[in-house]
């Protein structure tokens, strides 16, 4: 939610961490390529944990000994889907469960650094290359950006030229980037669209945007059917990504057999980081080190949430940023501001198969 500020001292942050706190059938879809990813992996690249930064901010190579990737599942047969030949979301809304996950405030530059560098090996062995796909994002902070998001207008291609097709779109007259493969749907939003097909629809929050504990902050989980967000989920806690994912694995485990639509919003990478830097003090404030710390410590437990999303139907997701951060560039601390290392965000979407189940594990 942070705001840009004249310097890091007088930064603002997300509102403070307090804890808050059936549709009908879905229409049956046989999708023509189920087992098809619109994004690929390539195979993950060799890890190494290295030594971050010097004060000036810049990633150092890194210089850590190698370390074995936990197991990320990835679909087989892994061929580029480009954003300008979209998945046929018509075949998939109804097939398959959709995650969306927004590393809030996650930096384009940081992340692909991180990937090239093989310091994220489980998010680079979804990418294709292993390499996050350039984007713009439709806003320069958590609220706008997710209010834009949640209408259908995900982070656009930052190399090409538009109009690009989009994967979701509300039903609008003279709409030139509602495409013949766009899951087109009457609601004001994707999420009531999707509840309106049958799906399930649940939030994970993370940033004081979702923590319910205001009318503002009401707004965007108030679109799902179940929201959660608790202080262990928000900004301050060091270990708030582990506790979203233990969530989600509670959620895809109740029984509930709908298709699932399960948003999560990452707050780790979100101020205050410093606490996912080894050796950092509050005092030493947040940097891009710290920022790219906090990536890496969610790189650990990605594998437990795509896991989760596999246990009982195919899974269509959405990894990106909602809008990046500056750490003094050209002067500038924090975001909602027109800066490129805030517009620039990562993207990628992706489709993985159903995890297989013995013959004595029931469907969830």
């Amino acid at each position: 939610m942070n705001d840009q500020t004249a310097a890091p001292s007088q930064q603002m942050f997300e509102p403070p961490d307090q804890p808050p706190d059936q549709p009908p059938a879905p229409r049956g879809r046989t999708p023509a390529s189920a087992d098809q990813p619109p994004t690929p992996s390539n195979g993950t690249p060799t890890p190494s944990n290295g030594t971050l930064t010097p004060p000036d901010g810049t990633l150092t190579p890194p210089d850590g000994t190698p370390t074995s990737p936990d197991r990320t599942p990835t679909p087989p047969d892994q061929t580029r889907n480009p954003s300008s030949q979209p998945p046929d979301m018509r075949e998939i809304v109804g097939s398959h469960d959709i995650l969306m996950v927004t590393l809030d405030t996650l930096r384009f530059d940081v992340a692909d650094e991180l990937a090239v560098a093989g310091r994220t090996p489980r998010l680079a062995a979804l990418l294709p290359g292993g390499r996050w796909e350039r984007r713009h994002s439709p806003g320069s902070f958590t609220y706008a950006a997710h209010q834009a998001m949640f209408a259908g207008f995900l982070p656009t291609p930052a190399d090409r030229p538009g109009p690009h097709p989009r994967l979701f779109a509300a039903r609008f007259a003279g709409s030139e980037s509602t495409a013949g493969t766009s899951f087109v749907y009457d609601t004001p939003d994707l999420v009531s669209g999707l509840a309106e097909v049958g799906y399930r629809t649940v939030c994970v929050g993370g940033v004081g945007f979702f923590n319910k504990r205001a009318a503002l902050g009401s707004v965007l989980p108030g679109m799902f059917q179940e929201s959660h967000w608790s202080p262990e989920l928000g900004v301050t806690s060091p270990t708030s990504f582990e506790s979203q994912v233990a969530l989600a694995e509670r959620i895809t485990a109740d029984g509930d057999d709908r298709p699932l639509f399960l948003f999560v919003n990452v707050s780790a990478l979100h101020q205050p980081n410093w606490h996912h830097l080894p050796g950092a003090t509050s005092a030493d404030g947040d940097t891009r080190a710290s920022h790219a710390a906090a990536l890496e410590y969610v790189d650990r437990h990605v594998p437990r949430l795509l896991a989760a999303m596999t246990r009982r139907r195919p899974c269509f997701a959405i990894v990106c940023s909602d809008h990046g951060t500056a750490y003094g560039e050209d002067g500038h601390t924090g975001h909602r501001l027109g800066h490129e290392v805030v517009w620039t965000v990562p993207y990628a979407h992706f489709t993985l198969p159903a995890a297989a189940r013995t013959a004595e594990e029931p469907r969830a």
